[in-house]
Parts: C-alpha cells; sequence; structure tokens
C-alpha cells in the first residue's frame, strides 16, 4: 500500500493507535448507542421485569423469570408426572365401583 493512500495527511504514526483517529460526524469510532451500552451496560436485566412466579407471568414477553420461580414451576410440574405412576396403567387397569360401558344408539 502506498503511504498516501496509508497515511493521507502525513501523520506519520501508528494509524491503529486510537490517539491518532479522528472522528467526524459520519465517521465514528464507536457510535453514541455503543458508548451508552460500554458506560452502563445497556441491555442487562431490568430487575423490574423480573418474574417470581412463571405461571402468573406465563403470557409476557417482557418479563424474565428469576432461577427459584423456575425451580419451583418446574418442581410442581414433575410433581405431577410423578403423580401418573399412581394412575391404573392403560393395559390392565383395576376398575373400581361401579364400571359403566356407553352403549350404542340404534
Amino acid at each position: 500500500m502506498l503511504i498516501s493512500v496509508y497515511d493521507p495527511t502525513g501523520k506519520n504514526a501508528d494509524a491503529f493507535s486510537m490517539d491518532n483517529m479522528v472522528e467526524t460526524a459520519t465517521k465514528k469510532i464507536l457510535s453514541d448507542t455503543e458508548r451508552t451500552s460500554i458506560t452502563t451496560i445497556a441491555g442487562k436485566e431490568d430487575s423490574a421485569n423480573k418474574s417470581t412466579s412463571v405461571t402468573t407471568d406465563q403470557a409476557s414477553n417482557v418479563k424474565y423469570p428469576s432461577v427459584k420461580s423456575v425451580f419451583d414451576w418446574a418442581s410442581g410440574l414433575f410433581g405431577t408426572i410423578s403423580n401418573l405412576n399412581l394412575k391404573a396403567p392403560l393395559a390392565s387397569p383395576t376398575f373400581t365401583g361401579n364400571v359403566t360401558v356407553p352403549t350404542p344408539s340404534a
């Protein structure tokens, strides 16, 4: 690369040094949004949007669940699944009480 391309203003300096870079209105090293993101860590979780109940906030696309609320929800789900073991097996169910079978209509 010719020096006229690499160093058009004749700085004779390190082109990759941040001290030698010049920002203009259209040519920026970082955008204002990037600067804000770096200084305020934009995009972090906002505690105002924390849900403590997955069931209550299940329709929300804004809230994020706490670890405990996910754990509680999953524990309840697995508790329901384990209760299925208490049901009669489909292959050979044991019936109690009076079993009635529907009769087809003519």
